[in-house]
């Protein structure tokens, strides 16, 4: 179970890696400006979900600060 937070890390950062470029090629594609505007919305919730799954690499830490060696 120790190793929960890294299973989350990976399947998050994953998933949102490639919603973001699925998102960002539709909003490239679209020229609806109300479509354009709902795609810039989730793009950002996209950005919220992988900064949690950062988060979650952060707890599978053993030493956070030592995180960047």
């Amino acid at each position: 179970m120790h190793e929960l937070p890294l299973v989350f890390f990976t399947v998050l950062a994953q998933g949102t890696v490639g919603l973001f470029l699925v998102l960002a090629c539709l909003l490239m594609a679209n020229s609806d400006t109300k479509r354009q505007q709902l795609l810039n919305k989730l793009l950002m919730v996209v950005l919220v979900l992988l900064g949690i799954s950062g988060a979650a690499a952060m707890t599978h830490l053993g030493q956070p600060l030592r995180a960047i060696n």
